[in-house]
């Protein structure tokens, strides 16, 4: 193991003992808030089943139309199966899932490891390029309806900052991929600058953007349930710049499945928002609950279904 990893593997060691502990103390001084988890009853939980059923579909759809940048053709089952599998997958250890769907790529469709990574690190920075443009817009409506705020403030020009840093990069790509050519760093952007110009097909471009503008809705509207159910009403505009800050936060995630780095970044908004930390925990959790429900379900069913298309794909070949 080269120095470099070995120090990978202690600097993501102590952030995620850090996190268990801060972790551990919250949970213990807010045990009586979450002792008090609503019930759901079953118009909410039908609901919020199918609103995470719909956001798996439109992130296949969106896997769908990033891959036809790479020349690789989805089936509408096939992406979903990816898409679910991914989300079940990446709650094990370094992120299995998206090694795992690497793989697959590149034994089921032949997409080369190269071309699945810019794929990857193209779609997170257009996710965070989106999620900075609606959240800075979202918090400068709210700001005009809420008493100043010095913390909305500094959640606008984070959000800023963010959707700015994300388009640089998206330009700059080649650039830094020369400035860093000797790292890891370097090797995924100089993959990201030899992909297709999404500049060159902007009506696809801009249906992967519309259709992550309606998955940030469609998430919205999930979170907006499991707050109603949790007793906190909340206006379209304040979940709108929950959901996105939430959304955003797994670029930063390095714990698997972005446990608790998403319910923490919800309760951190809220609490800005003038919210209850405990109520707003709660209403996170059983948000997560909603998509784990799912992932967790049909998740191992479909890798297996994938193994085998896997199968049938290399014995093709022979």
């Amino acid at each position: 193991m080269t120095v470099r990893k070995r120090g990978q593997k202690l600097f993501y060691g102590a952030v995620s003992s850090a996190f268990l502990v801060l972790a551990s103390v919250y949970l213990y001084h807010n045990l009586p808030d979450l002792s008090s988890l609503p019930y759901v009853g079953a118009p909410y939980a039908l609901a919020l089943l199918a609103a995470s059923v719909s956001v798996f579909v439109l992130l296949g759809q969106e896997q769908r139309i990033l891959l036809r940048f790479y020349n690789t053709d989805l089936s509408q089952l096939e992406s979903f199966s990816l898409v679910v599998s991914n989300n079940f997958l990446n709650y094990f250890p370094a992120k299995a899932g998206i090694a795992a769907r690497g793989i697959y790529f590149r034994t089921t469709h032949g997409l080369p490891l190269t071309h699945y990574t810019a794929a990857t690190i193209s779609a997170q920075l257009i996710h965070l390029l989106i999620a900075g443009i609606i959240g800075a817009i979202t918090g400068m409506l709210l700001i005009q309806t809420l008493p100043h705020s010095p913390a909305l403030n500094s959640i606008i020009v984070a959000f800023s900052v963010l959707g700015l840093a994300s388009a640089a990069v998206l330009m700059l790509a080649r650039h830094i991929s020369s400035w860093f050519s000797r790292s890891n760093l370097g090797r995924r952007f100089s993959a990201l600058a030899d992909a297709p110009s999404f500049a060159s097909a902007p009506k696809p471009l801009a249906v992967y953007s519309t259709l992550i503008v309606l998955t940030f809705l469609l998430m919205s509207a999930r979170l907006w349930l499991s707050f109603d159910v949790s007793g906190i009403r909340l206006s379209a505009l304040q979940v709108l710049l929950i959901q996105t800050a939430a959304a955003a936060s797994i670029a930063f995630s390095v714990l698997p499945g972005n446990i608790g780095i998403r319910e923490g970044v919800i309760v951190a908004i809220g609490a800005a928002l003038g919210l209850p930390p405990g109520t707003v925990l709660a209403a996170a959790l059983l948000d997560r609950l909603s998509a784990l429900a799912i992932s967790f379900t049909c998740g191992p069913l479909f890798i297996s279904r994938l193994i085998r298309r896997m199968q049938v794909s290399q014995q093709n070949r022979i």
